[in-house]
């Protein structure tokens, strides 16, 4: 019990080196534009200040987001309910619409076999993780980005298959890519968590998840998931009707 509580009080304290740091980047940034402007013989225009200073409070809202994501995983209890994978695919590409390239990027989604029922909050964070990070990591070159989604569900599971043709991961960095903070490149300065919270979410549903990567051809996320239809089917009360 002591080596454990050790270990997670290293993890603790690494957590708050971390977004302390991740907090105090932009707003030193902000600071020192608002410095800027102040001077006396500044010339510049001040709104090209202002769109650098929304550019770092976006920054900080999707980094703090992403923080209090990992907090509610770890914290909220596991609910169940169906799962509407369109919806969610839908709704995850229209809210990261603010993130330059979304407009460009090509989709294919196709989702087969019966209804499934997890926890949808859970669910839609791993789509929208996965979704954001295909976004962010697409390649700049003269190439179409793509994202191809595939959910093959029965009364077990849904198998997730979620490929991109972005930068790709090259193989050293590739059993890193989950840890914490981790950040396998400096093309997007994104939070460095949100495939800790895939697999986080995935592990707390039972499922399981594998990545495979090319630099420069893509990446593909194989994730499973228990289909909790039967729990759902045998905990619904049986109503007797009156003749």
């Amino acid at each position: 019990v002591e080596e454990e509580l050790k270990v997670r009080n290293g993890e603790l304290d690494n957590f708050v080196y971390k977004v302390s740091h991740d907090l105090r980047a932009p707003l030193s940034s902000i600071l020192g534009l608002v410095n800027l402007v102040k001077l006396p013989r500044n010339t510049d225009n001040p709104m090209d200040y202002i769109d650098i200073i929304g550019s770092k409070v976006e920054h900080l809202d999707h980094f703090i987001g992403d923080v209090l994501s990992h907090s509610k995983n770890l914290k909220m209890e596991i609910s169940t309910a169906k799962v509407d994978f369109d919806r969610i695919i839908q709704q995850t590409f229209s809210d990261l619409n603010y993130l330059e390239g979304t407009q460009d990027i090509k989709r294919a989604v196709k989702i087969e076999g019966i209804e499934f029922f997890s926890d949808p909050w859970r669910v839609s964070e791993i789509i929208r993780n996965l979704i954001s990070n295909a976004i962010k990591y697409r390649r700049l070159e003269n190439v179409v980005s793509e994202i191809n989604i595939k959910i093959t569900i029965d009364h077990l599971r849904a198998e997730i298959i979620f490929s991109d043709n972005g930068i790709g991961i090259s193989e050293s960095n590739l059993s890193k890519v989950f840890e914490m903070f981790y950040r396998a490149t400096e093309q997007s300065d994104g939070s460095g968590i949100g495939l800790y919270i895939v697999k986080n979410a995935v592990e707390k549903l039972g499922g399981q998840i594998y990545v495979a990567s090319r630099v420069g051809q893509g990446t593909r996320f194989n994730i499973i998931l228990p289909n909790r239809i039967n729990n759902v089917i045998h905990s619904t009360p049986h109503v007797e009707v009156e003749q």
